[in-house]
């Protein structure tokens, strides 16, 4: 219950910095569910990660999978982004699939089991491109 809390939290956090972000061209969709036992594992250090990132050329998206309610909302937030088009047949969760708008393409699919130091590289990557 609390790692559902706080990937909700999350979601209304990153929904809110939407204007904040807008010339960023990179985006990060985290495929998340309640039932999904690998994000509640790993729920906590997602939600460090992406604190870590407020600041950053980068946004991070929510996309809740957990049932058809969730996915409706989901989707809603992906086409205001953008970004829905990457996402299509992408049912996977406990993955962060990280997007370049500019070149219109996946830049890496990762799961968040990773280590943080992976996590962390895959979206420094991903940023060091359009700095």
């Amino acid at each position: 219950m609390k790692t559902l809390k706080i990937f909700i939290a999350l979601f209304f956090i990153f929904a809110g910095f939407t204007a904040y972000s807008q010339q960023t061209n990179v985006i990060a969709v985290i495929n998340k569910a309640n039932w999904c036992n690998v994000c509640k594992t790993n729920g906590e250090k997602v939600t460090m990660l992406t604190q870590d990132y407020m600041d950053k050329n980068i946004k991070f998206l929510m996309n809740d999978l957990t049932d058809d309610a969730t996915k409706k909302e989901s989707q809603t937030l992906l086409e205001t982004n953008g970004v829905n088009g990457f996402l299509v047949g992408v049912d996977m969760t406990g993955i962060i699939t990280i997007i370049d708008l500019k070149q219109n393409k996946i830049i890496e699919t990762i799961s968040v089991s990773k280590d943080t130091a992976e996590l962390k590289n895959a979206i420094d990557n991903a940023i060091s491109g359009h700095n």
